[in-house]
């Protein structure tokens, strides 16, 4: 958390759970660097050329996965945080949680 990043890549991966579940990011807000910053992403195809979303849903299984690069909230931050909501089955299973980044360096 000492070093800011860029965040480039998501990908959450489950079980059981369906295909309405939000998948939520959370990241340090840039104004002071103490608060919340909430950015959500839609389970569109194309979320107007921000993200890319995968959906496979072989069996049970459910993959999002997003291209964040170039999005400014996901930029020169130190943290990353993952929120999945909605309603999920009795037996949700989270299988994966991937964040790529890139480190910034200390400057």
């Amino acid at each position: 958390p000492a070093v800011k990043k860029n965040l480039t890549n998501i990908k959450v991966r489950y079980k059981y759970g369906g295909s309405d579940l939000a998948v939520t990011i959370l990241t340090n807000d840039d104004s002071d660097d103490t608060g919340v910053a909430t950015n959500a992403f839609t389970v569109n195809t194309d979320s107007g050329g921000d993200t890319d979303y995968l959906s496979d849903t072989s069996g049970n299984v459910h993959t999002r996965e997003y291209n964040t690069l170039g999005i400014a909230a996901f930029q020169n931050q130190y943290w990353f945080q993952v929120k999945i909501s909605g309603t999920a089955h009795q037996s949700f299973e989270l299988d994966e949680v991937v964040l790529t980044y890139r480190e910034l360096g200390v400057r």
